[in-house]
């Protein structure tokens, strides 16, 4: 404790005493007008304070081209959810059956039975395996122009997959 008490931290890196003697480390730095505070499992020593400060750098660097992925550089975090960073892993197909069940009550059973059949003919054997977070507009697209269906079909076939992505927003 002594040592991390004569180690001056980086900009926007602190060093947390504990009353057990132990030391932390925690950077800070705003995100969308935000102040984000996060806690790193690492001991407060020369070595560990430069790697936080550099983390902090490469964080900054992220926030400034509009690249960072909260919940990439802190996993466990509360915060994430605050910027819309949750990992899911759920795909295509978890997505659309969590829609079209939530939506059984307020459809006619015709309509809903009518999505069901297009969505398990078409959208599911295709996109169904593709976890959301990994999901494209160019995917999208590219799948669309392989489907040999009439305009209207189609419309069908992407209404539930829209709402259900929608819903997943």
């Amino acid at each position: 404790m002594a040592e991390s008490k004569r180690i001056k931290a980086p900009e926007g890196v602190e060093i947390r005493h504990w009353a057990s003697g132990k030391t932390t480390i925690r950077i800070r730095f705003t995100c969308q007008g935000r102040l984000c505070r996060e806690s790193l499992k690492l001991s407060a020593t020369k070595k560990n304070l430069q790697y936080a400060a550099h983390l902090r750098g490469e964080i900054l660097n992220a926030i400034a081209y509009g690249t960072f992925d909260y919940s990439k550089y802190f996993p466990n975090s509360k915060q994430a959810r605050h910027f819309g960073h949750e990992h899911s892993s759920c795909t295509v197909a978890e997505l659309i059956d969590n829609y079209l069940n939530a939506r059984r009550v307020s459809l006619r059973q015709s309509t809903h039975l009518g999505y069901v059949r297009k969505v398990e003919r078409h959208v599911k054997p295709h996109l169904g395996h593709i976890p959301i977070k990994k999901l494209t507009p160019a995917m999208l697209r590219e799948w669309i122009s392989t489907l040999r269906l009439s305009y209207k079909t189609i419309k069908d076939v992407i209404l539930p997959l829209k709402a259900a992505l929608s819903m997943a927003i």
